[in-house]
């Protein structure tokens, strides 16, 4: 089972966790793909997960700071929604949320100019909240699959 996997089911093993991990404030070593790309993948009661638990299985999780090569990793756009700073509700987004975000994320594209879009689009770095384990796995599986450390 990939680490991903086992962060998501809740059964990861002291060797997926981070050094300087406590309490309620646990985090994961990256998920790293075949391509290259890393990415923070983290669920607890601290992070944008779902359920905002320390026990899985999770069905959302906080995804931050892709990179490949020690440089930030552009995003696919279906990841908009979910940007930290552009969520308007800070709680769980829902369908109905996420339809109302998409105005804010407009202004967001229309303000950003190149400061936090590649050249095109995508937004470049930070923090995803409450994103569908889905997504996460199709992102992974579009960059090769999960390589274990």
């Amino acid at each position: 089972m990939s680490r991903l996997e086992r962060i998501v089911s809740g059964t990861y093993n002291a060797g997926d966790v981070a050094s300087g991990s406590v309490g309620g404030f646990r985090t994961f070593k990256s998920v790293v793909c075949a391509d290259g790309v890393e990415l923070s993948v983290q669920a607890s009661r601290s992070h944008y997960s779902s359920p905002r638990s320390l026990y899985g299985p999770y069905s959302k999780v906080e995804v931050g700071f892709p990179g490949k090569d020690g440089k930030p990793f552009n995003m696919p756009d279906e990841w908009l929604n979910y940007a930290e700073r552009l969520l308007i509700d800070w709680d769980d987004p829902d369908d109905e949320d996420l339809e109302n975000n998409a105005a804010q994320i407009e202004r967001f594209r229309q303000m950003a100019g190149g400061v936090y879009q590649s050249s095109n689009g995508t937004y470049l770095n930070g923090v995803w909240a409450w994103v569908p384990v889905e997504l996460v796995r199709a992102f992974v599986a579009d960059h090769g699959g999960e390589v274990e450390e």
